[in-house]
């Protein structure tokens, strides 16, 4: 009786553990939720830089007819919709809530999914945000070489401090 007691406890102690974790993981918030600070001049215009960049158009490139003479090459029919592009051109791959396929690459594919830091209290505690979630990358060129790498079909090499120029906020 002891044991099956026991195991018991252990069972619905480790449900209740496994479903906090779920939980409690952050989820995607989208531009939208970015850009209510991070637009205009107070907010450095981090929102329109972005939305002047290749990363805002990621997913439009893949109704062009040079991603889809691409993409027939790599057999596959319509790049909008595949896994396979979207993985790079939309954040998470166009998977979750918060995530619309038209934003293309958005602030949360390098920054991290943004509900657990994205309110005003975290945000200005760097230390805070970090520990919710805020992924810097800075100075990390794998954030970058998750997609900017030679298993894509139009890959060129790239000088990582050029780049992260173009895209500073």
């Amino acid at each position: 009786m002891k044991k099956s007691s026991l195991m018991l406890c252990v069972f619905v102690l480790s449900a209740f553990v496994f479903s906090q974790s779920l939980y409690s993981q952050a989820k995607y918030t989208g531009v939208k939720t970015c850009s209510a600070c991070h637009r205009g001049e107070k907010g450095k215009n981090v929102f329109e830089k972005w939305q002047s960049s290749a990363h805002s158009k990621a997913f439009e490139t893949l109704k062009s007819d040079k991603s889809k003479e691409i993409a027939k090459k790599m057999g596959i029919s319509d790049p909008a919709s595949s896994d396979k592009c979207l993985t790079c051109h939309v954040t998470n791959g166009g998977n979750g809530a918060g995530i619309k396929k038209e934003e293309g690459v958005t602030c949360e594919s390098c920054h991290g999914a943004g509900s657990e830091y994205k309110a005003m209290n975290v945000m200005k505690d760097h230390d805070l945000a970090v520990k919710k979630g805020l992924i810097l990358g800075k100075n990390n060129p794998d954030l970058c070489k998750k997609c900017h790498n030679p298993k894509s079909p139009t890959y060129k090499p790239f000088d990582f401090a050029k780049k992260m120029a173009m895209i500073k906020h």
